[in-house]
Protein backbone atom coordinates (compact mmCIF):
# COMPACT_ATOMS: atom_id res chain seq x y z
CA UNK A 1 0.00 0.00 0.00
CA UNK A 2 1.42 3.10 -0.58
CA UNK A 3 2.58 4.89 2.37
CA UNK A 4 0.76 8.04 2.25
CA UNK A 5 -2.62 6.37 2.45
CA UNK A 6 -4.58 4.55 5.46
CA UNK A 7 -7.01 2.49 5.92
CA UNK A 8 -10.60 3.44 6.85
CA UNK A 9 -13.61 2.41 7.66
CA UNK A 10 -17.31 4.04 7.50
CA UNK A 11 -18.55 4.58 10.84
CA UNK A 12 -21.71 6.13 10.25
CA UNK A 13 -23.49 7.35 7.18
CA UNK A 14 -25.99 10.29 7.70
CA UNK A 15 -28.71 11.46 4.78
CA UNK A 16 -29.01 15.20 4.77
CA UNK A 17 -31.37 15.41 1.70
CA UNK A 18 -31.79 14.26 -1.42
CA UNK A 19 -28.30 15.44 -2.33
CA UNK A 20 -25.94 15.67 0.27
CA UNK A 21 -24.71 13.32 2.74
CA UNK A 22 -22.39 13.19 5.81
CA UNK A 23 -19.94 10.14 5.94
CA UNK A 24 -17.76 9.74 8.98
CA UNK A 25 -14.85 7.37 8.62
CA UNK A 26 -12.67 5.54 10.96
CA UNK A 27 -9.47 5.63 9.81
CA UNK A 28 -6.02 3.46 11.37
CA UNK A 29 -2.78 5.76 12.36
CA UNK A 30 -4.83 9.36 11.67
CA UNK A 31 -2.82 12.22 13.44
CA UNK A 32 -5.39 14.77 12.93
CA UNK A 33 -5.63 18.01 10.08
CA UNK A 34 -5.58 21.76 10.00
CA UNK A 35 -8.68 23.06 9.12
CA UNK A 36 -9.05 23.65 5.86
CA UNK A 37 -7.08 21.00 4.40
CA UNK A 38 -8.88 17.57 2.38
CA UNK A 39 -8.01 13.92 1.67
CA UNK A 40 -7.67 11.69 -1.40
CA UNK A 41 -10.53 8.86 -0.92
CA UNK A 42 -9.45 5.69 -2.75
CA UNK A 43 -11.85 3.10 -3.80
CA UNK A 44 -11.31 -0.12 -5.39
CA UNK A 45 -13.79 -2.09 -7.46
CA UNK A 46 -13.77 -5.94 -7.27
CA UNK A 47 -11.29 -6.25 -10.92
CA UNK A 48 -8.88 -4.25 -9.28
CA UNK A 49 -10.01 -0.60 -10.63
CA UNK A 50 -9.09 2.12 -8.26
CA UNK A 51 -11.20 5.87 -8.65
CA UNK A 52 -9.50 8.67 -6.11
CA UNK A 53 -11.57 11.74 -5.45
CA UNK A 54 -10.78 14.48 -3.48
CA UNK A 55 -12.91 15.97 -0.59
CA UNK A 56 -12.57 18.73 1.54
CA UNK A 57 -12.30 17.01 5.74
CA UNK A 58 -15.50 18.55 7.98
CA UNK A 59 -14.92 17.53 11.26
CA UNK A 60 -12.77 19.49 13.70
CA UNK A 61 -9.41 18.10 14.01
CA UNK A 62 -8.78 15.31 16.49
CA UNK A 63 -6.57 11.92 16.07
CA UNK A 64 -9.77 9.09 15.54
CA UNK A 65 -12.02 9.94 13.13
CA UNK A 66 -12.92 12.35 9.79
CA UNK A 67 -15.80 13.80 8.29
CA UNK A 68 -16.52 14.31 4.97
CA UNK A 69 -19.65 15.85 2.92
CA UNK A 70 -20.43 14.18 -0.24
CA UNK A 71 -22.27 16.11 -2.85
CA UNK A 72 -24.44 13.43 -5.31
CA UNK A 73 -23.57 14.56 -8.95
CA UNK A 74 -25.63 12.33 -10.75
CA UNK A 75 -22.72 10.73 -13.35
CA UNK A 76 -20.26 10.54 -10.57
CA UNK A 77 -18.73 7.36 -10.00
CA UNK A 78 -17.58 8.03 -5.96
CA UNK A 79 -20.18 10.53 -4.87
CA UNK A 80 -22.98 7.97 -6.23
CA UNK A 81 -21.17 5.17 -4.18
CA UNK A 82 -21.30 7.15 -1.14
CA UNK A 83 -25.06 8.22 -1.42
CA UNK A 84 -26.53 5.30 -2.95
CA UNK A 85 -24.18 2.48 -2.14
CA UNK A 86 -22.39 2.43 1.06
CA UNK A 87 -22.73 1.66 4.05
CA UNK A 88 -21.32 1.43 7.81
CA UNK A 89 -17.97 -1.41 7.65
CA UNK A 90 -16.97 -0.33 4.60
CA UNK A 91 -13.35 -0.30 3.82
CA UNK A 92 -11.48 2.40 1.61
CA UNK A 93 -8.24 3.89 1.56
CA UNK A 94 -8.00 7.89 2.93
CA UNK A 95 -4.67 9.58 2.06
CA UNK A 96 -3.01 11.88 4.27
CA UNK A 97 -4.39 15.16 5.17
CA UNK A 98 -3.17 17.37 2.11
CA UNK A 99 -3.08 21.06 0.98
CA UNK A 100 -1.22 23.99 2.86
CA UNK A 101 -2.80 26.95 0.88
CA UNK A 102 -6.62 26.95 1.79
CA UNK A 103 -6.18 26.78 5.65
CA UNK A 104 -6.51 29.12 8.92
CA UNK A 105 -3.87 31.38 9.31
CA UNK A 106 -1.76 30.85 12.36
CA UNK A 107 -1.88 33.96 13.72
CA UNK A 108 -4.73 36.24 14.90
CA UNK A 109 -6.80 37.43 12.20
CA UNK A 110 -10.63 38.51 11.17
CA UNK A 111 -11.50 35.66 8.46
CA UNK A 112 -14.35 35.96 5.93
CA UNK A 113 -15.83 32.24 5.07
CA UNK A 114 -17.88 32.33 1.68
CA UNK A 115 -20.08 28.81 0.50
CA UNK A 116 -22.33 28.00 -2.17
CA UNK A 117 -24.09 24.52 -1.53
CA UNK A 118 -21.55 21.62 -0.41
CA UNK A 119 -18.56 24.43 -0.02
CA UNK A 120 -19.37 24.75 3.52
CA UNK A 121 -17.50 21.43 3.81
CA UNK A 122 -13.63 22.94 4.68
CA UNK A 123 -15.25 26.07 6.91
CA UNK A 124 -16.96 23.53 9.33
CA UNK A 125 -14.13 21.90 10.04
CA UNK A 126 -12.72 25.94 10.27
CA UNK A 127 -15.64 26.88 12.54
CA UNK A 128 -15.62 23.93 14.68
CA UNK A 129 -11.93 24.72 15.76
CA UNK A 130 -13.10 28.46 16.30
CA UNK A 131 -15.09 27.16 19.19
CA UNK A 132 -12.22 25.46 20.62
CA UNK A 133 -9.96 28.35 19.62
CA UNK A 134 -11.67 31.60 20.24
CA UNK A 135 -8.54 34.02 19.02
CA UNK A 136 -10.17 33.09 15.54
CA UNK A 137 -13.20 35.88 14.63
CA UNK A 138 -14.85 33.87 11.61
CA UNK A 139 -17.81 35.45 9.37
CA UNK A 140 -19.60 32.85 7.19
CA UNK A 141 -21.83 33.32 4.62
CA UNK A 142 -23.74 30.42 3.70
CA UNK A 143 -25.78 30.14 -0.17
CA UNK A 144 -27.80 27.06 -0.93
CA UNK A 145 -31.18 26.27 -2.51
CA UNK A 146 -32.92 24.62 0.00
CA UNK A 147 -32.82 25.03 3.92
CA UNK A 148 -31.44 21.64 4.60
CA UNK A 149 -28.60 22.30 2.64
CA UNK A 150 -27.29 24.79 5.12
CA UNK A 151 -25.60 22.24 7.12
CA UNK A 152 -24.90 22.96 10.96
CA UNK A 153 -27.56 25.95 10.59
CA UNK A 154 -29.18 25.28 13.86
CA UNK A 155 -26.12 25.29 15.84
CA UNK A 156 -24.75 28.00 14.00
CA UNK A 157 -27.80 30.02 14.69
CA UNK A 158 -27.65 28.98 18.65
CA UNK A 159 -23.48 29.96 18.55
CA UNK A 160 -23.88 33.50 16.77
CA UNK A 161 -23.07 35.61 19.80
CA UNK A 162 -21.99 38.19 17.83
CA UNK A 163 -23.78 38.23 14.49
CA UNK A 164 -21.45 36.29 11.89
CA UNK A 165 -23.75 33.68 10.53
CA UNK A 166 -25.14 35.04 7.47
CA UNK A 167 -27.13 32.04 5.65
CA UNK A 168 -28.96 32.46 2.43
CA UNK A 169 -31.33 30.43 0.66
CA UNK A 170 -31.83 30.70 -3.28
CA UNK A 171 -34.76 28.63 -4.05
CA UNK A 172 -36.87 26.38 -2.02
CA UNK A 173 -37.67 29.08 0.55
CA UNK A 174 -39.93 27.69 3.70
CA UNK A 175 -42.84 29.67 5.28
CA UNK A 176 -41.26 32.27 7.80
CA UNK A 177 -37.65 32.05 7.00
CA UNK A 178 -36.32 35.47 7.65
CA UNK A 179 -32.59 35.28 6.74
CA UNK A 180 -31.35 35.84 3.33
CA UNK A 181 -32.88 34.94 -0.01
CA UNK A 182 -31.49 35.23 -3.65
CA UNK A 183 -28.16 34.65 -5.53
CA UNK A 184 -24.98 36.20 -4.04
CA UNK A 185 -24.91 40.26 -4.81
CA UNK A 186 -22.91 43.08 -3.37
CA UNK A 187 -24.93 43.80 -0.97
CA UNK A 188 -24.91 40.74 1.23
CA UNK A 189 -21.48 42.48 2.39
CA UNK A 190 -22.82 46.14 2.93
CA UNK A 191 -23.06 45.32 6.94
CA UNK A 192 -19.31 44.48 7.19
CA UNK A 193 -16.72 47.11 7.87
CA UNK A 194 -14.66 47.64 5.04
CA UNK A 195 -12.09 49.53 7.31
CA UNK A 196 -10.98 46.06 8.62
CA UNK A 197 -8.83 43.96 6.97
CA UNK A 198 -9.89 40.14 6.57
CA UNK A 199 -8.22 37.52 4.94
CA UNK A 200 -11.10 35.65 2.46
CA UNK A 201 -11.88 31.93 1.96
CA UNK A 202 -14.28 30.92 -0.92
CA UNK A 203 -15.80 27.74 -1.46
CA UNK A 204 -17.43 26.78 -3.93
CA UNK A 205 -18.69 25.47 -7.95
CA UNK A 206 -16.60 27.07 -10.49
CA UNK A 207 -19.48 29.35 -11.37
CA UNK A 208 -19.66 30.74 -7.65
CA UNK A 209 -16.22 31.23 -7.01
CA UNK A 210 -16.19 33.36 -9.87
CA UNK A 211 -19.50 35.16 -9.29
CA UNK A 212 -18.06 35.84 -5.67
CA UNK A 213 -14.70 36.95 -6.70
CA UNK A 214 -15.37 39.74 -9.10
CA UNK A 215 -18.04 41.00 -5.97
CA UNK A 216 -15.58 41.07 -3.27
CA UNK A 217 -12.52 42.53 -5.74
CA UNK A 218 -14.93 45.36 -6.22
CA UNK A 219 -16.44 45.72 -2.00
CA UNK A 220 -13.11 44.38 -0.29
CA UNK A 221 -9.98 45.87 -2.43
CA UNK A 222 -6.50 44.83 -2.07
CA UNK A 223 -7.68 41.72 0.30
CA UNK A 224 -6.11 38.33 0.42
CA UNK A 225 -8.27 35.98 -1.61
CA UNK A 226 -8.23 32.43 -1.13
CA UNK A 227 -10.13 30.01 -3.01
CA UNK A 228 -11.19 26.52 -3.53
CA UNK A 229 -13.28 24.68 -6.33
CA UNK A 230 -15.27 21.53 -6.50
CA UNK A 231 -15.95 19.59 -9.39
CA UNK A 232 -18.02 16.32 -10.69
CA UNK A 233 -17.23 13.80 -8.22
Amino acid sequence: MNQHFFKAKISSKKIINAELCLIRLSVDGWKGHIPGQYVEICLTAQNDYKAYRPYSIASKPNNKYIEILIERIPEGEVSTYFYDISDIGDELLVSKPLGQFFILPIIDKDVILIAGGSGIAPFMSMIKNRYSNKKFQLTLFHWSKNFSGLVDYDVLIKQNEKRNYYPYITQEIPDKWSKGTGRINIKAFEKLNKNLYHKIFICGSDTFVENVNGIIKETFPHREILNERFGDV
